[in-house]
């Protein structure tokens, strides 16, 4: 049982990273400038992803599990600390961050491309998931392909080579930009570290063994974040790489 603690606070300042509909409302993650990062539950999408904003609020620890969803686990394994309640938010400034290039990208791909394609690229390039388009896709049983993942990565670090050959470092800046830039999904990093595994393994002229690949990327992942090990996407990529 989780006992709440709350923290109130005055002139916070922070960016938003990320806000993802959550039911009826809208969680919207905040990076803040001394506190970490948290998580607030708007009834609104009053704020934009990358936007700099002042604010007072409070945290507090998040609620027991109900069922079978653990609030706390899924949070913690995105890096997010707790709950925070907003007040009075006010916009500042913008400042250069990779939530802001993301944001100004998603709408060039909505002012620019029909709204077919544009949801298609924006889950492809951004890791944007199109509510309508995911829903269709549920019910063909393909929604695994709005997902970043191996695949997309795959597909960058291929065309990488094509344009760019063989150069490890270049190959890993153009697969690590691509995979920040779509969000830093569990299976893209666990996919980025065992292709940079095998980049490595040719630079020191070792082997490559992709068993010893995906433990490596798991392991690295779980010390950089051990509340992944209870995510299930986590668990499914890396299940069906070591099965493929």
């Amino acid at each position: 049982m989780l006992v709440a603690e709350n923290h109130v606070f005055i002139a916070e300042t922070g960016t938003v990273t990320d806000i993802r509909q959550w039911g009826r409302i809208y969680a919207t993650e905040i990076d803040t400038d001394k506190r970490g990062k948290y998580v607030a539950f708007l009834h609104f999408a009053e704020l934009t992803r990358g936007m700099r904003i002042r604010f007072d609020g409070a945290t507090s620890t998040f609620r027991a599990s109900r069922g079978n969803f653990d609030e706390s686990r899924f949070w913690r394994a995105r890096n997010v600390q707790g709950r925070m309640t907003l007040h009075n938010p006010e916009e500042l400034p913008p400042r250069f961050s990779l939530a802001l290039m993301r944001h100004k990208l998603s709408r060039k791909l909505s002012i620019y491309t029909p709204n077919l394609t544009g949801a298609y690229l924006k889950a492809a390039w951004l890791g944007e998931r199109d509510q309508e388009l995911t829903r269709k896709h549920r019910i063909w049983g393909t929604s695994h392909l709005l997902a970043v993942s191996g695949f997309h990565v795959g597909i960058v670090v291929i065309c990488a080579i094509l344009f760019f050959g063989h150069d490890a470092l270049t190959l890993s800046f153009i697969m690590w930009a691509y995979i920040l830039l779509t969000g830093a999904a569990p299976s893209a990093m666990r996919a980025g570290l065992m292709v940079q595994a095998g980049l490595l393994a040719k630079i020191i002229r070792r082997p490559v063994n992709a068993v010893n690949s995906v433990c490596l990327a798991g392991v690295i992942l779980l010390i950089w974040s051990p509340f992944l090990f209870w995510d299930i996407g986590w668990r499914l990529s890396v299940i069906s790489a070591l099965v493929i």
